[in-house]
């Protein structure tokens, strides 16, 4: 760049030496006035206060899309543990999304969380309808057992054995409390059988005793025409537990005026059979599968 003496001003100069024409020419120099390239300040600060809050805006429009685009996982994953939190969705789970590593493994670790409390919560409610269950029928007998040592005609031993017989129930809901937490161990896998050698003869005629106190106050006649004894490897208190369900079932679904009957044979196979039959509604072949325990 140079100065222009004749014009004024400054001017923009190129020049450019020629092999192929000297010696003749030494260089060709070209040359423009510089003021055609000049911005004047007021107009240069004028375009530039017009151009920034455009940019600004359109930053900021980019910056809101992109940020949308970024957290609408999270706000999906956010709607959809508010929706399941109502403790009657548990069912459902958050999905996944394997484009978002971070987001998959939050995701993943939300569904193991949803999936205890919905063990959790099944297991509460499986506790709540088995102790209203199994603490009915020892109640049933502890009322009878009362009324009957409560009757005007009752003899002074008569009560003192209805009153013995409600002091042995009262222990066995006791225990019932117990074994009902312990099935709410084993939903929570920490559930120990105590196994051991058990003659089932004194146990069945000790259901039959109990069966016989619910079966008059149905109306239902309960016989145990046949016990054969045999000794197997389990729980006493949990057996009892099922055999009594067994008969409870069978009394509350037989009419007023019908039959239970009780069986305890040896089978082939070094197996033990506990038969209960009735002359109620029976229990559909699809459910029955699911009632054969093996000891």
């Amino acid at each position: 760049m140079g100065t222009d003496t004749l014009l004024g001003g400054r001017m923009f100069v190129v020049a450019r030496s020629d092999t192929r024409l000297r010696p003749n020419v030494a260089r060709v120099v070209a040359a423009s006035p510089a003021t055609e390239a000049e911005v004047p300040a007021q107009l240069l600060l004028g375009t530039l206060l017009l151009v920034a809050p455009l940019m600004l805006l359109f930053s900021v429009a980019v910056a809101y899309m992109i940020a949308g685009n970024t957290f609408k996982p999270v706000d999906t994953l956010i709607n959809e543990v508010e929706a399941i939190t109502d403790g009657r969705s548990l069912h459902r789970r958050v999905p996944t999304d394997e484009a978002d590593e971070e987001l998959a493994r939050l995701a993943d670790t939300l569904n193991r969380m949803i999936g205890r409390l919905q063990t959790s919560f099944g297991a509460l409610r499986r506790f709540t309808a088995d102790a209203s269950h199994e603490l009915k029928t020892p109640l049933t007998v502890v009322r009878a057992d009362v009324e009957r040592a409560m009757h005007p005609s009752a003899g002074a031993d008569e009560r003192m054995q209805a009153l013995e017989e409600a002091m042995q129930e009262v222990a066995r809901m006791s225990d019932l409390v117990d074994s009902l937490l312990t099935l709410a161990r084993a939903d929570e896998g920490r559930f120990d059988l105590h196994r051991e050698p058990i003659h089932l003869e004194p146990l069945i005629r000790d259901v039959h005793e109990t069966a016989l106190i619910l079966g008059e106050a149905a109306g239902v006649t309960v016989t145990l025409p046949l016990v054969e004894d045999a000794v197997v490897m389990g729980d006493s208190t949990r057996l009892r537990q099922l055999f009594l369900n067994l008969i409870t079932n069978a009394i509350k679904y037989t009419p007023s005026g019908g039959q239970v009957e009780m069986t305890l044979s040896l089978r082939n196979n070094n197996e033990v059979g506990l038969a209960v039959r009735d002359t109620g509604v029976g229990i559909a072949a699809a459910d029955l599968r699911a009632v054969r325990v093996r000891l």
